[in-house]
């Protein structure tokens, strides 16, 4: 009979378990695959942590200063301690062990494990997440000002192509305008000349026209 174990869900993570992941990955490259068949992450981590002190955060601040602190100071520490738990855990390869079952919510639990089938990170979690994804923006955020000189860059000299074709345009018009002038264009005297005489009409009256006879 499987035992539910309900964990009440609060606002505040520690930051150990996310620097134990990352390690533990790290010194899981290293191994063969022999040795990794008879591996669970979940347990390395978990003995490790036993091991380690806790770091409790409750803000995006907190949690960025007990990342930042522990990397500096307990580095070597958690190397140490998980170096012990690969060794502890290895030491009897054939046991078997039931994993804790905790229940979750439906849709997270679905997320997630898609997630990780995406990542091919079978192992990854909600703060390993968390943690890639500020990292991903922080190099984005890190790259849009060389991306924008660059547009800028490109936008200058665009326009400065644009504006010698438009000095060349004009020029051109320039030059064309002085042999052909255009009548009521430029406010020029120089009209167009008729190539034919205007027709005579003849006038309405004449001298010899019967009414001007007495």
């Amino acid at each position: 009979m499987k035992i539910v174990h309900e964990v009440p869900k609060r606002a505040y993570v520690n930051v150990m378990e996310l620097l134990v992941a990352e390690e533990v990955a790290r010194q899981t490259e290293g191994l063969s695959p022999r040795v990794l068949k008879y591996l669970k992450g979940v347990e390395v981590e978990t003995y490790a942590l036993n091991r380690l002190p806790a770091l409790y955060a409750s803000s995006e601040k907190g949690w960025q200063h007990q990342y930042e602190k522990a990397k500096r100071e307990l580095h070597n520490q958690i190397k140490s301690a998980v170096r012990q738990a690969f060794a502890a855990v290895q030491v009897d390869p054939i046991r078997v062990s039931e994993p804790l079952q905790i229940s979750d919510d439906e849709i997270a639990s679905g997320a997630l494990e898609a997630l990780r089938e995406m990542l091919k990170q079978p192992d990854l979690s909600w703060d390993g997440i968390i943690h890639r994804l500020r990292i991903m923006l922080n190099a984005r955020t890190d790259q849009n000002p060389s991306q924008s000189a660059v547009a800028a860059e490109a936008s200058h000299r665009s326009r400065y192509r644009n504006s010698g074709m438009d000095s060349a345009t004009s020029e051109n018009s320039q030059d064309i305008h002085g042999v052909h002038w255009r009548p009521g264009t430029y406010g020029s005297e120089v009209s167009w000349q008729k190539s034919h005489k205007p027709r005579q009409t003849e006038p309405e009256f004449d001298w010899n026209d019967p009414r001007y006879a007495k």
